[in-house]
């Protein structure tokens, strides 16, 4: 077990309520965009989850894969971005893991739901 020193432990505690206060206004920034500016630009049309995650997990895992590289390279990048932050990307990362999921559990639901359907 570890020991840590009062400060030690007041350091962790304030940490973790800066992690917690950053996590809460990610997730805000998240939301707007998610339902709000970048879902009226993008849902607009005719383009459904299906046509957005056509091969399902793999469209998942190819649109967080492509995200986590653009931080990669901003990362190692010298000098500042000219059109999207890493903020920015940390936003659009968190949203592509949160549509995904939805995605992805909505077509375990309807392939249980067929799975049923079948034996009956």
């Amino acid at each position: 077990m570890n020991a840590y020193t009062i400060t030690e432990k007041v350091t962790f505690r304030l940490i973790d309520k800066n992690i917690e206060e950053n996590i809460k206004w990610l997730t805000a920034q998240a939301d707007k965009l998610l339902f709000g500016s970048k879902s009226h630009d993008y849902n607009s049309g005719d383009v459904g989850m299906e046509d957005m995650f056509p091969c399902g997990f793999y469209s998942a895992y190819t649109f967080i894969y492509q995200k986590l590289m653009r931080l990669k390279s901003l990362y190692e990048a010298d000098g500042d971005p000219r059109h999207e932050s890493v903020e920015d990307n940390w936003i659009d990362l968190l949203n592509y893991v949160r549509m995904s999921y939805a995605v992805i559990k909505f077509l375990e639901v309807d392939d249980n739901a067929k799975e049923e359907k079948e034996k009956k």
